[in-house]
């Protein structure tokens, strides 16, 4: 059992990577109490296995790298949908997309400079995906109650302030390592 038990927050993060098909799948559907169902159920498991794997020492390297593909796939699926249906505006979901592939390129680029390296994700990094996912279910729920447009308005402006605030610092502590790396600066 104990053997097992090392594997879980691994298996939550897969759990909810596989979890997008239905999900998108009850969206398209237009069940969108049941989608929010799963989609508070992967916010929560979102926090589940990182608790999990620092309460009993279970991080793994696996881990680090499956837990953040869960996420981006899941919030880069639905902003993708909600663009296409004309639920968010398509610059939303551009800038979403764009602030993750830009830190993937500026994370593979500082990988080759200066080899492997522990990349934690920055504290307002981790914020902004949290925002990102109460977006995606603020989406849901608007469609099934019908809310003030401003508060759906309030938190996309969120959702694009901290998109762009956190890519800038990443850019900002990833071009210092570069030039450090390259010896261009002390």
């Amino acid at each position: 059992m104990i053997f097992f038990a090392r594997y879980i927050p691994n298996a939550i993060s897969i759990i909810r990577l596989i979890s997008i098909i239905p999900t998108l799948w009850l969206f398209l559907k237009g069940e969108f109490f049941w989608t929010l169902i799963l989609m508070m159920a992967s916010t929560i498991s979102d926090g589940l296995d990182g608790y999990l794997a620092r309460k009993f020492n279970l991080a793994s390297r696996l881990g680090s790298l499956l837990d953040p593909i869960a996420d981006k796939v899941l919030i880069s699926t639905f902003f993708i949908v909600y663009a296409f249906y004309n639920f968010i505006p398509l610059e939303l979901m551009i800038i979403v997309i764009g602030r993750d592939l830009l830190i993937l390129t500026g994370y593979i680029n500082l990988r080759l400079i200066e080899g492997p390296f522990d990349a934690k994700p920055d504290p307002l990094s981790k914020v902004n995906t949290f925002v990102e996912f109460i977006f995606i279910l603020l989406i849901v729920v608007n469609l099934l109650l019908d809310l003030n447009p401003l508060v759906v308005e309030t938190f996309a402006g969120l959702v694009i302030a901290l998109s762009l605030l956190s890519l800038i610092k990443y850019v900002l502590i990833w071009s210092e390592r570069v030039l450090r790396a390259l010896r261009l600066v002390n």
